[in-house]
């Protein structure tokens, strides 16, 4: 989170953002994060869902299991990290 606070901070856009709060998505319904607040809540939410199987124990657990892909054998799982990002207009 402090990473994107300074990489939204280092943009032309950072005033008109506001500022980059978190909120986990298992802590509330979607409805409720994407809701335009009463009080005046900001404008736009940026969604992101990340993911990595860049961890040791990751690697080595799909090593273990014969699901991880090598040169010799390219039908499996390449460890790697994966990033989405959704802009939301919050409408009251």
């Amino acid at each position: 989170i402090a990473r994107l606070r300074e990489t939204v901070a280092a943009t032309p856009f950072a005033d008109a953002l506001g500022s980059v709060t978190h909120r986990a998505a298992a802590e509330q319904d979607l409805h409720e994060l994407l809701a335009a607040e009463a009080s005046g809540g900001m404008p736009h939410v940026i969604w992101l869902s990340v993911d990595s199987l860049l961890f040791d124990s990751s690697v080595s657990e799909l090593s273990r299991r014969g699901q991880l892909a090598y040169a010799s054998r390219p039908s499996g799982l390449f460890p790697g990290e994966a990033v989405a990002a959704l802009l939301f207009e919050r409408l009251a």
